[in-house]
């Protein structure tokens, strides 16, 4: 399942490329990318705002042209003031892509510009953890290294 993340009044999905969710999210402009774990979509709603009772949000879900510059899963998504940040995940690590490897890279997305720039990477790698903007700072909470053994909480601003 993408990573969803809400950013200056859109809704930004993350791995949307994955071939099970692009029927679903994009039944009319799926997006176009070789690598399926860098792609990312954006939900631009359509006024009025509000979700109607059967809970679907009127708007339409586009490709953004300018993919992740690396392709993971089970990433952290977050919004940080006016941008989104990609961090840690499991990106493929042989050419049959049956191998991966634990993440501690950062990725910043500029939706103003539609570029992307690399951060700070983490401290440790580290995937299937949790993210929280607080107080002027991000903090990447547990999740695990590609051993699978767990991490304790960091905080990057």
């Amino acid at each position: 399942m993408p990573a969803l993340v809400a950013l200056n009044g859109n809704l930004y999905a993350v791995n949307a490329g994955l071939r099970s969710q692009k029927r679903l999210l994009f039944p009319t402009h799926p997006p176009e990318t070789t690598d399926e774990l860098a792609a990312m979509c954006v939900f631009i709603p359509a006024p009025p705002v509000p979700w109607d009772l059967a809970g679907s949000l009127p708007g339409t879900w586009y490709g953004v042209p300018t993919p992740i510059p690396l392709g993971r899963s089970n990433a952290v998504v977050a919004s940080f003031g006016a941008t989104l940040i990609v961090a840690g995940g499991l990106s493929r690590s042989s050419a049959d892509g049956d191998t991966f490897e634990c993440l501690a890279r950062c990725d910043i997305f500029h939706p103003d510009r539609g570029a992307w720039v690399e951060g700070p990477a983490m401290l440790e790698p580290r995937c299937d953890a949790a993210a929280v903007v607080f107080d002027g700072a991000l903090y990447v909470i547990g999740g695990a290294n590609s051993n699978g053994q767990p991490h304790s909480a960091r905080s990057r601003s």
